[in-house]
């Protein structure tokens, strides 16, 4: 195939399943933009491996491939940015609102150990006993880590630990 026949076959191509990849890719983004995005890299990558794939059986089954594949690594560094920039302390001077930087002046007061069990339970998510695995202490260390902590934190913070938000 020379390359003005692989344009027209590329054109062809584009012209019968752009519009379709878009709705499909809207369906796994639910945005129009990214699906708009995700297309255009799609499109991107059949054209540089058009004289390949031009000779596969069904050349949009390999474009929805690389677009699911596409369209998951996405997701995935989304969730990464994410959980970064939920973990992420703002560093001295850094604007960040109140109630962050306050949360984080409250962290401070509290020792390091007891302030890594709080994090690794408020934060990551992890329960007490994993808590003391990970810390190499005894499950009751860290539950009376997590109690003390969430008084310190309480206090500084003005609210009654014993309250639970929303509970009447």
């Amino acid at each position: 195939m020379d390359d003005e026949e692989g344009r027209e076959e590329f054109g062809l191509f584009f012209r019968a399943y752009a519009r379709r990849f878009v709705g499909e890719a809207f369906l796994l983004t639910g945005s129009q933009q990214d699906a708009q995005d995700l297309v255009q890299e799609v499109l991107v990558r059949v054209w540089q491996h058009w004289p390949t794939v031009a000779h596969h059986d069904h050349p949009e089954a390999w474009a929805r491939r690389v677009m699911r594949n596409l369209a998951a690594n996405r997701r995935r560094r989304n969730l990464l940015e994410e959980r970064h920039r939920q973990l992420t302390v703002p560093e001295h001077g850094q604007a960040s609102d109140a109630d962050h930087l306050d949360i984080i002046k409250a962290l401070q007061e509290l020792s390091g150990r007891a302030r890594q069990a709080m994090i690794l339970h408020a934060v990551v998510g992890l329960s007490v006993d994993e808590i003391a695995g990970e810390l190499r202490v005894p499950s009751g260390t860290v539950r009376s880590w997590l109690h003390r902590s969430r008084t310190v934190l309480a206090g500084h913070l003005g609210v009654n630990p014993l309250v639970t938000p929303g509970a009447d």
